[in-house]
């Protein structure tokens, strides 16, 4: 059986916005206050690995993305900046429940009963500013994500 180590190694770079990247491991990191050793280290992966990533020095490989994924309770696709699967997933409280640090989704068939509009427009402008306010993202960039909804929504 081969070590994390090699799996690591012979990963291949995944095509990312590599800045937005950083930004959103750095956010994640600082807001679970977890050191970038302690976080290498319960990934499983060589001292250093990371922090070359967010210094810069190298691209982080599909198997370290999906590691902090799992880690952080986020998907690879918020890492990388790829489109959502399914938004209605991040907007029920059953979703926020089961997030973070060592979590897991919880066993239960039922599923909580979807939000209000008013209190999904909250937790939306909640989180728009949240993401401004850590350097995840700017203005400008969520503006033109929501210019960019619009048109697709357009299109269907």
């Amino acid at each position: 059986m081969q070590s994390p180590d090699s799996f690591l190694a012979q990963d291949t770079p995944v095509p990312i916005d590599l800045e937005a990247t950083v930004r959103k491991i750095r956010f994640l990191v600082q807001t679970h206050h977890v050191t970038v050793p302690d976080l290498e280290h319960d990934l499983g992966i060589r001292v250093k690995t990371l922090q070359n990533v967010l210094d810069g020095e190298s691209r982080p490989s599909g198997l370290l993305l999906e590691r902090l994924a799992s880690y952080f309770g986020v998907t690879v696709e918020f890492l990388t900046g790829a489109k959502a699967a399914a938004m209605e997933d991040t907007l029920s409280p059953s979703a926020a429940q089961g997030h973070g640090h060592g979590g897991g989704h919880g066993g239960g068939a039922s599923r909580a009963s979807p939000l209000g509009l008013a209190d999904v427009a909250v937790r939306l402008q909640a989180m728009v500013e949240l993401l401004v306010e850590k350097g995840v993202c700017s203005g400008a960039e969520y503006h033109s994500a929501v210019e960019r909804v619009k048109e697709r929504l357009l299109q269907r």
